[in-house]
């Protein structure tokens, strides 16, 4: 297992299987996800950095920055999110 998350691994295998729902992502933890119901870990997409984490979260929150300051001072966020690819 890598040390190093690679979120393209993740997402080329979201957009690979229809039943993939809710993805997790936690500091430290490797990539879970909601398969058929059911929390499945994804050890192949590495861990997820603190560093990491912050980049993916400040992206997807670019445009909502005060929501990004509450993730960065309560570490925690939830989100809906929706590919247009």
């Amino acid at each position: 297992m890598s040390n190093t998350f690679a979120i393209d691994t993740i997402l080329d295998l979201i957009e690979k299987n229809p039943h993939i729902s809710d993805l997790h992502l936690s500091a430290g933890e490797v990539v879970s996800y909601r398969i058929n119901g059911e929390i499945a870990r994804e050890k192949t997409a590495g861990i997820v950095s603190d560093e990491s984490m912050e980049l993916v979260i400040r992206h997807l929150l670019q445009k909502d920055p005060q929501r990004f300051d509450n993730y960065l001072g309560e570490k925690d966020v939830d989100f809906a999110y929706v590919s247009h690819a």
